[in-house]
């Protein structure tokens, strides 16, 4: 099941927010963490990250478009164990 990602709150308030940039191409793998696109607002930039492991399947707003905050920037299909504890491997407390 895909999920989306959202452009976070950065204080934008009415001012337009542009995707500067997209560092993942769509079937990249994403790792939780990872740098996904730029956005500019007021002449600032800010990187949206990934939320957690997976795929990125589909980008909604393409770079020089804007987007709200709030907004679907893109969508991901989360790996199998994205955000499973005690993996093979691991220890436990």
């Amino acid at each position: 099941m895909l999920k989306p990602i959202e452009l976070p709150n950065i204080g934008a308030e009415d001012e337009p927010v542009v995707v500067a940039c997209w560092l993942v191409d769509p079937d990249e793998r994403l790792v939780e963490g990872d740098r996904l696109v730029e956005v500019t607002v007021r002449g600032v930039l800010f990187e949206v990250r990934a939320p957690e492991g997976g795929v990125l399947r589909r980008v909604a707003v393409r770079t020089d478009e804007v987007v709200s905050e709030g907004g679907v920037l893109a969508w991901y299909e989360p790996s199998p164990t994205a955000g499973v504890a005690g993996l093979a491997g691991e220890e436990r407390p």
